[in-house]
């Protein structure tokens, strides 16, 4: 599963997402190796109308 998660961004388009995230992201919240998973998560539920 965390293929398909991690298959909705491309590593170019991460690698601009992280730095934007990582700027305002409150630290200790969730380990930075999740963040792209739950991200993706996100978006997937938004593109496929889940809640």
């Amino acid at each position: 599963m965390m293929n398909m998660m991690q298959s909705i961004f491309s590593d170019q388009t991460w690698s601009v997402w992280e730095t934007l995230i990582e700027e305002v992201r409150p630290k200790g919240k969730m380990p930075p190796e999740n963040l792209r998973q739950a991200i993706s998560a996100i978006f997937w539920c938004h593109q496929n109308g889940a809640r």
